[in-house]
């Protein structure tokens, strides 16, 4: 084999080696950068309101709604803001154990990510149900708001199942 024919041969391999590469897509990067501002924005806006049910429990105005003595008697409202309550301080504490996994690079934040979404989908559109059967006029949701919440839910469930940097991510 001469020089040249050397030379031939090994730019052919070098460049034969670069196509058969997969290139691999990882990292907290892209889209996901997207996945934990929410998460962490998230769990701030859910704790600011939690200061919000917090207020009604050291006012008395829950005392208020299931005293049946009283003017604002409502055990309906009283049972849906405790409801309210608990599902707020449940969601805190699975996004941060989300956000946790998340920077952990944990192959199971894709399954707790998966089920946070839709159980937080879920969550709303119960809490969006019983506000609408109390005919609560004042906490009434739009339409746009229910397809918007849906929409949302769908494309990060199905980001977080298809996205090859997810799964080449998360493999811990």
């Amino acid at each position: 084999m001469t020089l040249n024919e050397m030379k031939v041969d090994k730019t052919l391999n070098k460049n034969l080696g670069e196509s058969n590469k997969i290139e691999t897509i990882s990292g907290l990067q892209g889209f996901l950068i997207l996945v934990i501002l929410s998460l962490v924005f998230g769990t701030f806006m859910k704790i600011y309101q939690l200061k919000d049910f917090v207020s009604l429990y050291m006012d008395g105005t829950m005392k208020l709604l299931n005293d049946s003595q009283s003017e604002l008697y409502s055990p309906d409202i009283f049972k849906l803001i405790n409801f309210e309550f608990v599902g707020i301080v449940f969601f805190i504490l699975f996004a941060v154990v989300n956000i946790y996994l998340y920077f952990k690079m944990k192959k199971s934040f894709i399954k707790f990510q998966i089920i946070y979404l839709c159980s937080s989908f879920v969550f709303f559109i119960v809490i969006t149900i019983i506000v609408n059967y109390l005919h609560l006029e004042a906490a009434v949701l739009s339409n746009s708001k229910i397809s918007g919440q849906t929409l949302s839910t769908i494309i990060w469930v199905a980001y977080m199942v298809k996205s090859k940097r997810v799964k080449n991510t998360f493999v811990n």
